[in-house]
């Protein structure tokens, strides 16, 4: 099965999953989320190793999410800082 399947087939479970654990129940940023997830999965199909989808997909998406939280973290205290 190719990824792009892959992909769809899962795409309800990956946006309930990013949901409930990384976006406090906001559909549009789980979307985001999951967007941004499937662009970098197809940009990085190479890295697959064709083994376990579910559980490569979930540590893009929880690095993404933890990555976006980083940096909004230092928005935010550079915001705070400056005015």
């Amino acid at each position: 099965m190719k990824l792009e399947e892959l992909i769809e087939e899962n795409r309800d479970h990956f946006i309930s999953l990013a949901k409930f654990k990384f976006t406090k129940g906001d559909e549009f940023l789980a979307e985001d989320l999951f967007q941004d997830v499937a662009l970098k999965v197809l940009t990085n199909k190479d890295k697959f190793d064709g083994t376990n989808f579910k559980g490569w997909f979930f540590v893009i998406m929880r690095n993404t999410y933890l990555n976006s939280y980083r940096i909004e973290k230092v928005k935010n205290k550079l915001d705070i800082w400056i005015t």
